[in-house]
């Protein structure tokens, strides 16, 4: 019995050693709970510690669907989009800018609630300026007070939805005497080519 005993004492001085030098995989806890390893490329996303930790860097949530960002990416393909209130007293009632870098115009279009105070043509184009409008995109006609929407479909000619790097989406109006004096909104999105 002795020897049973000697050789199990044995066993659990080796199991003993060996859990004590063999290399632990380190578990933090967060905020909201236990902090896994690093992944494939090294990194992990750290979040605030729990009580007993040092603070890392913050991981944050957005509180809403909507993001103020200056564009989305996912895989690395970045979208910019933008959508700004109609401007009155001017012939181009909205523009907004593409992105530093070569995109193409996914989407864009013009809601007015009100068109103006006399009948008048929604342009939408493309132009090196916001204040011009050089490249046809599309276009609306309205009555006096009407309410409208014209949207730059995919099927605009070969080239004009390419946008080179800073140029700009405008939305004009023309026709009739009087002021524009236009409600609603326009968008456009960019995707970076």
């Amino acid at each position: 019995m002795n020897k049973n005993l000697g050789l199990a004492m044995v066993v659990v001085t080796i199991i003993a050693v060996a859990g004590f030098f063999y290399p632990k995989t380190e578990v933090k806890m967060g905020a909201v709970g236990l902090q896994g390893p690093a992944g494939n490329d090294g990194k992990s996303i750290v979040g605030p510690a729990g009580r007993d930790g040092a603070s890392g860097k913050t991981l944050g949530s957005v509180s809403g669907p909507n993001t103020y960002l200056p564009f989305v990416a996912n895989n690395n393909l970045q979208k910019y989009g933008q959508t700004v209130t109609l401007r009155v007293a001017t012939t181009t009632v909205c523009a907004i800018k593409s992105p530093t870098a070569t995109s193409s115009l996914t989407f864009s279009g013009v809601n007015l609630l009100r068109s103006s105070t006399t009948a008048s043509v929604v342009t939408l184009a493309k132009a090196t300026t916001p204040y011009a409008t050089t490249t046809f995109l599309g276009s609306l006609s309205l009555a006096a007070n009407a309410q409208g929407t014209v949207v730059a479909t995919t099927s605009l000619p070969v080239g004009s939805a390419v946008f080179a790097p800073s140029t700009w989406f405008v939305v004009g109006m023309s026709g009739g005497i009087g002021t524009f004096s236009p409600a609603g909104s326009c968008s456009a999105e960019f995707t970076r080519i």
